[in-house]
């Protein structure tokens, strides 16, 4: 567990390697906020392995925060032998390794020991991620906490990196407010919109809009003592005769 000073955040989750609308999405990160990365910014998208690079670089230079998203866990998996190369491959992998290997295609007995010999500082930080942060009552997990939990203490890497409908469709116990990504908020608004979502008591928040899958890059600007979130997105490929990038229209700013 991390605990953060009381400071407004940006938050961004899931970006799988959508670079370009990474970019555009930084754009409106205010320079004295920090980003906090609620995980998964690897795997599945055009560029994952230069995602990463950009992450890094902003938190190694203090401008942001990530955490430990299930692709991350399931990349330093399939390196130590816990998770089958073909089945990391499938089930998002394909492009990070790819990337890795400069777009040549290997046996997939060639990659582990690639990423070990090539990708040492790359998984050496992927090991440090914690699997969730606060400030005050606010919590932030890459995809949820079990509705069963009462303590943080008790909270298990698998539930808060894997965990879906038993997490955003029942109450949860824990005293705070979440904000978490992994599942695409259109399963959770029954495929209507990519915007984000949130429980009608405000308690949760849902961020990963799809990017990858080219829908869109949401982002929220948090202020924990206005307690308000102004909303952005990036649209992704798929929107291409809209503006790369614009404030969203579906909610401007809310209270929480």
């Amino acid at each position: 567990m991390m605990e953060l000073a009381k400071q407004k955040l940006f938050l961004i989750s899931d970006v799988h390697g959508c670079y370009r609308e990474l970019q555009e999405l930084l754009k409106f990160v205010p320079p004295d906020v920090k980003i906090l990365f609620l995980g998964d910014v690897i795997d599945r998208g055009e560029a994952p392995l230069k995602t990463l690079h950009l992450v890094m670089s902003l938190v190694k230079s203090g401008k942001a925060f990530l955490l430990l998203g299930n692709h991350e866990q399931a990349l330093l998996d399939m390196v130590d032998g816990k998770l089958a190369v073909d089945a990391y491959w499938r089930g998002g992998g394909r492009k990070t390794l790819l990337e890795a290997s400069s777009e040549e295609k290997l046996t997939f007995e060639s990659y582990p020991k690639l990423l070990k010999n090539t990708f040492v500082q790359e998984l050496e930080f992927l090991r440090g991620l914690p699997i969730y942060m606060t400030i005050d009552n606010l919590l932030f997990v890459h995809a949820g906490v079990p509705s069963n939990i009462t303590n943080l203490k008790k909270l298990d890497k698998d539930d808060a990196i894997w965990i879906r409908e038993p997490f955003y469709d029942r109450p949860h116990k824990v005293p705070y407010t979440i904000f978490f990504g992994h599942t695409p908020v259109y399963d959770i608004h029954g495929g209507i919109h990519q915007e984000i979502w949130y429980d009608t008591d405000k308690t949760k928040f849902g961020l990963d809009g799809g990017c990858c899958f080219n829908k869109q890059l949401n982002g929220i600007l948090l202020d924990p003592f206005e307690q308000t979130l102004q909303i952005f997105k990036a649209w992704g490929s798929y929107q291409y005769k809209a503006p790369s990038l614009i404030k969203s229209t579906y909610v401007t700013t809310i209270t929480y």
